[in-house]
């Protein structure tokens, strides 16, 4: 087959330039080993550890008490999940929280939390296709915060959706928290450090081979019988 390919008058051996890549694989492997240390070194940089507690509720309803009422109740439910979850997430519920976090905590103290921090570590989340439960989850940076964050936070959300979100015919939601949040005793695992080290690897080892590429391509000198015949 040939392997040569005539642009603008110029012939480019690509097995000159592939048997060139191949001779010098062991600069290759050590830029790759000096990419992975590199990109790995960077990883440990960004992945900062992140602790995450959560709270998971199960939403009811005090209607009716017959399997046929429960059923068209179950399904009704399933369909203001969205509903809650948008009442959460306004600024009214997070100045709340944020109220109570920072009782007798200076504003100008390391651990005072903004109310708009509490929309980037807060997040609430339902099932879209089945079952009527409402996952709230914080992540931050140190364990105790994130405890108290959700601690304020199941203290308050029962009362506040209900209040906020009236229903029709003086029924009620019934919120009922099913797990016992807890102090993250380690941060959460993280792949950061491994796609950093793979990413490093890759792209040092690229380079490498793009500029040995580029050399043998640039090397007119001739060195074999078909070098004189080409030129």
């Amino acid at each position: 087959m040939q392997n040569e390919i005539i642009r603008n008058e110029t012939i480019i051996d690509w097995g000159h330039i592939f048997s060139s890549i191949l001779r010098k694989w062991l600069l290759v492997a050590l830029c790759f080993v000096l990419g992975c240390s590199a990109g790995f070194g960077l990883g440990n940089f960004a992945d900062k550890p992140v602790y995450e507690t959560s709270a998971t509720y199960v939403l009811s309803y005090s209607g009716g008490t017959d399997v046929m009422d429960m059923t068209s109740e179950y399904s009704f439910l399933s369909k203001i999940l969205y509903n809650c979850v948008e009442v959460l997430n306004q600024n009214t519920f997070r100045q709340l929280i944020a109220a109570e976090i920072n009782q007798n905590i200076s504003p100008d103290s390391e651990d005072y939390v903004e109310s708009e921090s509490l929309q980037e570590c807060v997040t609430y989340n339902y099932s879209e296709k089945n079952g009527t439960v409402i996952y709230v989850t914080v992540r931050t940076n140190d364990a105790a915060l994130s405890y108290r964050i959700i601690d304020v936070i199941v203290q308050h959300l029962p009362e506040f959706v209900i209040s906020q979100y009236k229903l029709a015919g003086g029924n009620s939601m019934v919120f009922s928290l099913i797990n016992t949040p807890v102090m993250p005793e380690k941060p959460v695992a993280s792949n950061l450090r491994m796609i950093f080290t793979a990413l490093g690897g890759i792209a040092f080892a690229g380079i490498c081979v793009a500029i040995i590429a580029f050399i043998a391509l640039s090397d007119n000198r001739i060195k074999k019988e078909d070098d004189l015949t080409n030129r």
